[in-house]
């Protein structure tokens, strides 16, 4: 099983515009293709104004099936047309440089540090760059000042 959690850190304020959205058509929407959800939240505590929803799947390739059939309905287009400007960013919950199974959210399952040596080793050496299909261009100049940023301090 995949359990998968996507975070979505919205402007000061407007949360309670971001949950009225999801409640009236979001959910909806996405239940209709991507099937178990797991619970939606909002936080008091930590990073606040975040937006955060749980998703179950069998297996990746579902994730991956069920996420495209989404991403293709028009009326999923419109409805992130209409919420993108509500957020900072949108990233997966995934964190790409840490290895899935040292994930907190897997904390559970009891794997530790050494458990796949393999895949922990491609985590450290793969650049992983947020890509999603609402990356405005102001986020996409931030990534690319930071690999900048990072790319000079590699050349000292």
């Amino acid at each position: 099983m995949i359990v998968e959690e996507r975070d979505y850190h919205v402007h000061t304020g407007k949360l309670n515009e971001v949950v009225a959205m999801y409640e009236h058509e979001g959910i909806a929407l996405q239940q209709k293709h991507l099937g178990r959800l797991v619970g939606v939240f909002t936080t008091d505590v930590g990073a606040l104004s975040t937006y955060t929803h749980i998703w179950a799947y069998d297996s990746y390739e579902e994730r991956t099936q069920r996420r495209a059939a989404l991403q293709a309905d028009p009326e999923w287009k419109d409805f992130l047309t209409r919420l993108q400007p509500l957020l900072h960013m949108a990233p997966e919950c995934r964190r790409q440089d840490l290895p899935v199974h040292l994930q907190k959210c897997y904390e559970a399952c009891g794997y530790k540090e050494g458990s796949f040596p393999v895949t922990e080793r491609a985590a450290a050496e793969i650049l992983s760059l947020p890509m999603f299909p609402n990356l405005t261009a102001d986020q996409q100049q931030r990534v690319a000042a930071a690999i900048e940023a990072s790319m000079r301090m590699e050349t000292r």
